[in-house]
């Protein structure tokens, strides 16, 4: 890149690289709505005769711990893998997977960028996840280094309510934000406090209790 204003850097030339985000590899389907109960049942069909091992995303850690409990009910060799497992069972995890020992990993999005199984046979999603962007993250994970990977969506009546609740908690509720944001424009400069009176609770304290 050249430096403005005159300057001598010598100008670089930038390579840009653009793929086609199409995956001939991918074989994309998406089930009727349901509840949660007809789609772990057909879960459990799907896995019992699926070639190779895959992961199962769910939106939230109760939705993948209980559905990883109904999977080994049903007598499958599948785990959970959120943000609460452990750092060091993470890594085993991993490595069964990767090693074709378990089945599938039902996992929320705390299995993201950076694992990498070429052998990926199927990434299936009880829920839609928040936005196409994550979506296509998260299934690019199949089928890259095999013919053919299953990609399916299993969506539920309480996605929508899921992704209001967590958009929810990204900004302050609105009543106690706005308590503190309306006074500034007109409140006065108060004069230094004296040294040692007790200090004044503010209003973002309050908000945040």
């Amino acid at each position: 890149m050249s430096g403005g204003g005159g300057s001598d850097t010598p100008r670089r030339e930038v390579l840009v690289l653009r793929g086609t985000l199409a995956r001939d590899s991918l074989r994309l389907a998406v089930l009727p709505r349901a509840d949660a109960a007809v789609r772990v049942a057909w879960l459990v069909d799907y896995l019992r005769s699926a070639t190779g091992s895959g992961i199962v995303y769910c939106l939230t850690v109760a939705m993948a711990e209980e559905v990883a409990t109904q999977l080994r009910s049903a007598g499958l060799d599948v785990a959970s893998y959120t943000g609460r497992t452990e750092p060091s069972e993470r890594e085993q995890l991993e490595a069964d997977l990767l090693a074709n020992r378990v089945t599938a990993l039902i996992a929320t999005s705390a299995l993201g960028m950076g694992f990498d199984k070429p052998d990926l046979a199927f990434v299936v999603h009880l829920g839609a996840p928040s936005s196409p962007i994550a979506y296509y993250q998260q299934i690019g994970r199949a089928g890259r280094g095999v013919a053919s990977a299953d990609v399916v969506l299993a969506p539920g009546p309480e996605d929508r309510a899921i992704w209001d609740y967590f958009g929810s908690l990204a900004f302050p509720r609105p009543r106690p934000s706005a308590r503190c944001w309306r006074p500034w424009p007109t409140r006065p400069t108060r004069p230094p406090r004296p040294r040692g009176s007790r200090p004044r609770s503010t209003c973002a304290a309050r908000a945040w209790r």
